[in-house]
């Protein structure tokens, strides 16, 4: 299910003409001790019990998931940034994950503030888009 869900979220966002599918990975880049210098996002996918289920209770994969997408936005500049953040936000805020047997709620989303590692010269940004994941009808 969780596979199903990473799809989904990889094809919704290659919908947008700035969003290149070969930039999205869902580990952080590196090429050895130094830091990969491109505009690139990493996917994160994280399924959890509805809310009020105990943690201890068995899975049901027909029950109802809180899913997260988060995105972290890398690129080489700040108008980058801004261009890849907006579009993320046009792709998710308010669409839904088409996921085969499940019906998901529309996103909502939150981000935080826009960060520059000085280090390896790479500005970055993580977005978090929510939604509730139910068995279709």
């Amino acid at each position: 299910m969780l596979r199903a869900h990473i799809d989904a979220a990889k094809a919704l966002a290659a919908g947008h003409e700035y969003i290149d599918p070969g930039d999205v990975y869902e580990v952080f880049r590196d090429s050895g001790a130094t830091a990969v210098a491109g505009n690139y996002l990493v996917l994160t996918v994280t399924i959890r019990g509805y809310a009020g289920e105990r943690n201890t209770a068995p899975e049901d994969v027909a029950g109802d998931y809180s899913v997260e997408v988060k995105w972290r936005v890398v690129t080489v500049d700040a108008g980058g940034l801004v261009d890849l953040v907006d579009a993320l936000r046009t792709q998710f805020v308010g669409q839904r994950l088409e996921v085969a047997g499940r019906a998901c709620s529309p996103f909502t989303s939150d981000m935080d503030e826009a960060r520059h590692d000085s280090n390896a010269r790479l500005f970055y940004q993580d977005i978090y888009f929510e939604t509730v994941s139910s068995r279709s009808a």
